[in-house]
């Protein structure tokens, strides 16, 4: 069995480096393994883009920019390997959603060799693969814009905080949005379009609602409201999971597009910053990515 382990250093809040214990279970493992080790300006995706190294399991140790650039990187050079998650990140959404939690460095490499395989759905922005969340507007830029230092010592509350910073430059986002038939032209505030249990820790879903493995991604459009009672009511209804009203679109799909009417706007891929284009298409590729869980 040949493993790769991709670590990024700089994901998440810094209590311990556990690479050591990594590297000692490399030297006594059966396996063969090679250990990558992301650096600036060139990370997993850059490294298995490259690579002729054939690999039956990559151990993603990282937050979920790392899992998702590794994710990404599987599926366009169409590697049949499975995935370990180990999440060290600030957030770690996507792994919350899989059930997969760090309790210590020994489970988390027990999965390598005991996990079962789960087939889940991915999603594809363009040309870009992404595991948990596309997403466009105000305040989702946080999560990217958020400096690194304010990630690892206060966590997911640091994009909260950052968004709060910016409350002053709400935009609008004008989109033809085309999805299960039906034709949206609106002034917006923000987009999901998801297939986990929460975003950023506010947007949440219940679990009955929720399922990795459908084929279908939750949409969640957030219209721009007319009056300013209205958006009050809007923050009201958002705080309490609570997805209704006329400012709302909801649903699930396998596909949606999106035309900019005007600019074009940049996309926030699975916590990290994405593509910006006029047109932005998203399709849900069911059951594509093999994890070990």
């Amino acid at each position: 069995m040949r493993v790769l382990f991709i670590y990024n250093p700089s994901s998440g809040q810094k209590l311990e480096d556990h690479k050591s214990k990594y590297l000692d279970y490399i030297a006594q493992s059966d396996a063969d393994c090679d250990f990558f080790e992301v650096e600036p300006g060139y990370g997993g995706y850059d490294y298995l883009m490259e690579t002729e190294v054939v690999y039956d399991v990559i151990v993603a140790i990282g937050g979920d920019g790392t899992v998702s650039k590794t994710v990404d990187a599987i599926l366009k050079r169409e590697l049949q390997a499975r995935l370990v998650i180990i999440p060290t990140g600030s957030t770690n959404e996507y792994a919350q959603t899989l059930g997969v939690n760090f309790e210590s460095i020994k489970a988390s490499l027990a999965l390598i060799t005991e996990g079962q395989v789960r087939h889940v759905d991915v999603g594809i922005l363009n040309d870009v693969h992404f595991t948990y969340v596309a997403a466009f507007g105000n305040f989702t830029s946080a999560s990217y814009d958020t400096p690194q230092k304010w990630k690892n010592i206060l966590g997911h509350f640091a994009y909260w905080i950052y968004g709060a910073v910016k409350l002053h430059t709400v935009k609008n986002y004008n989109y033809e949005v085309n999805f299960n038939n039906q034709t949206y032209n609106e002034t917006f505030l923000f987009g999901l379009i998801s297939n986990a249990s929460q975003f950023g820790r506010v947007f949440k879903y219940k679990e009955d609602e929720l399922d990795i493995e459908d084929g279908l991604f939750e949409v969640l459009l957030v219209k721009k409201p007319k009056k300013v009672r209205d958006f009050i009511q809007l923050v009201q209804h958002m705080l309490g999971n609570e997805y209704s009203g006329e400012n709302f679109i909801v649903g699930k799909t396998d596909h949606i597009k999106f035309i900019s009417q005007g600019k074009t706007y940049t996309w926030n891929i699975d916590g990290e910053k994405g593509v910006r284009a006029e047109i932005n298409e998203i399709k849900v590729l069911k059951k594509k990515l093999k994890v070990l869980v």
